[in-house]
């Protein structure tokens, strides 16, 4: 699905910054789920097929990581939207009433 990319608002910000770690969630979820799928074929007959299992558990493991320290970024970076999107919102609502009873001095 295609959005327009919309951020004027901080409420726009943050829905955007959602449907991205959204994204990017679901993608970790299916690579962790098709690594967890990936298996030997029989059982090892020699020190080759036993040093391969070694290498499969190594890749299985490392991907996995990445996977989910990916996962843990894309929520990261979220909450850091999130948190600055608010703050810079909570700024201007500040600004704009430090304008607004400025002008009822004048």
């Amino acid at each position: 699905m295609r959005h327009q990319l919309d951020i004027d608002e901080p409420i726009e910000i943050i829905a955007a910054a959602g449907r991205v770690t959204a994204a990017a969630t679901a993608v970790t979820g299916r690579a962790t789920a098709a690594l967890g799928e990936l298996a030997p074929v029989g059982s090892p007959h020699c020190t080759l097929d036993h040093a391969l299992l070694g290498v499969l558990h190594w890749v299985k493991s490392s991907c996995t990581t990445a996977a989910t320290s990916d996962g843990t970024g894309a929520t990261a970076a979220h909450r850091f939207v999130v948190q600055a999107a608010t703050a810079l919102d909570t700024a201007d609502e500040h600004g704009r009433a430090t304008v607004h009873d400025s002008g009822d001095r004048i």
